[in-house]
Parts: structure tokens; sequence; C-alpha cells
């Protein structure tokens, strides 16, 4: 599987600064990581973007600056003192989506193919 590189310069901050490495990954885990942050209930389909997308970022992410910037608790805080800033969150869900091939709108299932209620 093809690798994807980022460098992170000081911008936001030296906690991020460093390498990014992303491996992509296969239809399998892509599959588990949409089962396990959606959910039907009565037809409607619920989706948890977030954790979708910080999951999908982890997956990818093969290895980062020593200071382990990136975890599920910085990628899905609101808090600004213990959150990714907006923009590297950005940069990094773009990295793990390019690197597995996938256009970030792939990522979220087309609910239109799914069965829909009757009235």
């Amino acid at each position: 599987m093809k690798e994807i590189v980022l460098e992170v310069d000081d911008s936001f901050g030296e906690t991020y600064q460093g390498t990014y490495t992303f491996s992509g990954i296969t239809w399998g885990k892509y599959t588990q990581i949409m089962k396990k942050h959606t959910v039907t209930n009565q037809g409607v389909v619920y989706t948890d973007e977030l954790k979708m997308n910080a999951d999908l970022i982890l997956a990818t992410l093969k290895s980062q600056p020593q200071t382990t910037p990136v975890t599920m608790e910085t990628l899905t805080s609101e808090n600004p003192e213990k959150g990714i800033p907006p923009m590297l969150g950005a940069k990094l869900l773009e990295c793990a989506c390019k690197v597995s091939g996938l256009d970030r709108t792939d990522f979220f299932r087309d609910s239109s193919l799914l069965p829909q209620k009757q009235p």
C-alpha cells in the first residue's frame, strides 16, 4: 500500500510539529469503521461523523511525533486546550482519505441507497 508523509511545521505549536506517516486501509477495515459509527433506529440512519473521521485518521496513521499529539481524545475533544486545531484535523483527514483512495464524500454512506421506511 502507498504511504503519505505529512510534515507539519510549528504553525500549530511545538506539540504538533513533526512527521506524520499515513498508510492505506483495507476495504474490511473501512467497513468496520463505518459499521461501528452508524446506527439504524426505526429506519432512520444516525452516523457519528466525528468519531468515524477520528477512527479513519487513527487507522491510517502509522507514525507521528514522539509527543503523540493525535489520539481519539484529541481528535474528538471540544476543549480548545485538549483538541486538535481545526485546520490540522482537516489536513489529517485529507491525508487519511487520500492514502486509502477515498474521496471525503465516499466515506459517508449514501442514505438514498438504504431501504426507506414506508409510511
